[in-house]
């Protein structure tokens, strides 16, 4: 599913799959997870995944992890 600004507030469960993000500067960023929950709130998503490996584009920091 995609997701645009001012998206109704929603959980979601995700399974295995590519999760493609659109950056600011729209520049494509594609990861492979492995499954877990996103929530988009207030234009914000978050996104919790059982295990995440990027495909494309540059390494960015993801927070919460040790």
């Amino acid at each position: 599913f995609e997701i645009l600004s001012n998206h109704a507030s929603l959980i979601a469960v995700l399974k295995e799959g590519q999760l493609i993000v659109l950056n600011h500067n729209k520049k494509e960023l594609s990861y492979k997870i492995t499954g877990g929950f996103l929530e988009v709130h207030q234009n914000q998503v978050s996104l919790l995944a059982d295990d995440i490996e990027i495909l494309k584009g540059p390494h960015i920091q993801l927070s919460g992890l040790a």
